[in-house]
This record gives C-alpha cells, structure tokens and sequence, in this order.
C-alpha cells in the first residue's frame, strides 16, 4: 500500500472530531503547515485572485525586519527566509496540487513587494534567488492547463511586469525570463482563440 493510499484509509476512519482536534494541534506546533493550511482555507474561493492579502502579508514581514524603511545585512536573510517559508515554497506546492488562482496570487505578490525590497534591503542576491525561484514557479504554472480567464490575468500581469525597468536593475537574466513568459502566455492566448 503506498503512502498516500495509507494516508486515505486513516483520513475516512477518523471522526470529524479527531481530524479537527489533529489539525488545530499540529498547527500548534509546525508553523510552515499553520501557513499552508490558512492560505489554502482562510477566505478563498477557488476561482479569484489574492494579490493584495499576500501583499499585505508580506508588507508585515518587511516592516518586521526594517529599520527606517531599510533592512540591513543581518537582516536580510531572515527576511528572505520567512518570504520563502510563507510564499516562495507554499505557492510552487499549490500549482502542483492544481490550486493555481492561490499559486498566481502569491507568486504575483512576491513579485511586486520584491521590487521594494530590491530597493530597501542591503543585501539583495537573498532577494534576487526568491525573484528566480517565483520565474521558475511562474513557468510551471503556464505549463499546466490553467483556466483560460487566470490566463489572460497572468498575461495582462506579465505584460505589464516585463516591461519595469527595476527588474533590468537587479535581477535582469530573470528579467528576460520574465519578458519569455509574457510571449509564452500571449502564445497559449493565441492558441486557445483558434
């Protein structure tokens, strides 16, 4: 039996009871599962996009970390490493699952609030390996069969994102991975309207 079948015949044995009573104990406990629980079940639906609350999550990490609206060396990995922990690592798992409305929305939030850090923090390669990883992200999204209004959103985004010079500053080889994917999305759009 693998691991996953395994995982099942236990989950349709429990009580609704001892499922909760679980959930909200190892919540208690490991704080990456708390993140993806809430961001996969606190206030989505399946079909909307989520930029601003991640946004504002990530706002709250950032203020965390400043010290005059500048994080500093000592900081900046800390700061990188919670981003990564509640949004970098959460939304490629997401897009996997097939849950790609939530991946885009935090993926897109990570993408817009960098661009402040990119300005705001000493040490920026931490940020630029984040930037990398959501590019890497963003690309196995377009390569799912992804809804073809989320498509559009994700090309009218690329679009307009391809084209901020801060990228070219700081992280411009990904710059250009940016610009690909914006011809990639424009190309499925095409495709699905013949």
């Amino acid at each position: 039996m693998s691991d996953i079948s395994e995982l099942e015949a236990i989950v349709n044995e429990l009580s609704v009871e001892k499922l909760k009573n679980y959930v909200i104990n190892y919540a208690e406990t490991n704080e990456i599962f708390k993140r993806e629980f809430l961001y996969y079940f606190a206030g989505k639906s399946d079909d909307q996009l989520r930029i601003d609350f991640y946004r504002e999550k990530i706002q709250i990490i950032f203020y965390k970390y400043a010290h005059r609206g500048f994080i500093d060396y000592k900081s900046a990995g800390n700061y990188a490493d919670e981003i990564n922990d509640m949004l970098t690592i959460p939304a490629d798992r997401l897009c996997n699952r097939g849950i790609y409305y939530e991946a885009f929305s935090m993926l897109a939030a990570n993408v817009l609030e960098l661009q402040k850090g990119f300005e705001s923090v000493e040490y920026e390669v931490e940020l630029s390996d984040i930037f990398t990883d959501c590019i890497d992200t963003l690309q196995n999204l377009l390569s799912k069969k992804i809804p073809l209004d989320l498509l559009q959103k994700i090309y009218e985004w690329l679009e307009k994102e391809a084209e901020n010079p801060i990228y070219a500053d700081y992280v411009y080889e990904d710059a250009d991975r940016l610009k690909e994917l914006k011809l990639k999305a424009q190309g499925m759009l095409e495709a699905k309207e013949d």
